[in-house]
């Protein structure tokens, strides 16, 4: 009897653990998945396949848990994310060093930027905000995307806030966003309906989002701003988890 090489075993027998690991059931894995989600991330529930799943996730700075859903279809990922405050779809590609994911469209609703208003003494109102398409590459070693380009729109914004111990209220028409990477860093740029370079919001490294006023967006609330038009008038920084 011809003897078969113990290459060839060990090679079928890496192929069988190897089948078994991709088809078992995600909810099994919870636990490991857990261990390497960015903390404060609560992995609640995990369902399905490595390439046809749900998953439901919590966010520190969220009430309602976010559910996420995701099927193979070679050779991108279908994903679909829901949540109260925001809806969107797109596709991901998974690669060994990181990840690139398309949005074909997303809505977020005004509810979701309202604790940072808040916390800065002003209340938002208004429509959703609407992303028309975006491109982000990830690596998995940090939240800040390596490059990122898309747009995105906001058909009307009601602000009340304090000024001068008066109560005032605006409304500001037609924003548009622009995702971009420069030299990079990766921000998204908000514009006025007549183009204005209102905010620039850049996410860091530690996990928080900085948040750059420019002075068109004081001359928007009606305050009037003498310094230069390209420079900050002021840095806000939020966590983002």
């Amino acid at each position: 009897m011809k003897k078969i090489p113990i290459f060839f075993v060990c090679w079928f027998v890496l192929l069988l653990l190897l089948s078994a690991l991709v088809s078992s059931p995600l909810h099994y894995w919870r636990n490991s998945i857990q261990s390497n989600l960015i903390e404060g991330v609560i992995l609640q529930q995990i369902d399905g396949r490595l390439w046809d799943g749900d998953a439901r996730v919590s966010l520190p700075r969220l009430m309602t848990p976010v559910d996420l859903q995701w099927r193979f279809n070679f050779p991108l990922i279908n994903v679909q994310v829901t949540h109260p405050l925001f809806q969107g779809w797109g596709a991901a590609s998974i690669g060994l060093d990181g990840a690139d994911i398309w949005v074909d469209q997303a809505q977020l609703d005004m509810g979701l930027f309202k604790p940072v208003a808040q916390s800065n003494g002003v209340s938002l109102n208004g429509s959703s905000f609407i992303i028309d398409r975006l491109f982000i590459n990830v690596g998995y070693d940090t939240f800040v995307p390596r490059l990122w380009r898309g747009e995105g729109s906001l058909e009307t914004i009601n602000a009340d806030y304090r000024f001068n111990n008066d109560r005032k209220n605006i409304q500001i028409k037609g924003i548009t966003v622009e995702w971009l990477t420069q030299e990079q860093e990766s921000k998204m740029l908000v514009r006025s309906q007549e183009g204005k370079h209102l905010l620039t919001l850049e996410p860091t490294h530690q996990q928080e989002l900085e948040i750059a006023i420019m002075p068109p967006l004081l001359n928007e609330v009606g305050i009037n701003w003498s310094g230069k038009a390209d420079y900050p008038v002021a840095v806000l920084v939020e966590p983002l988890f």
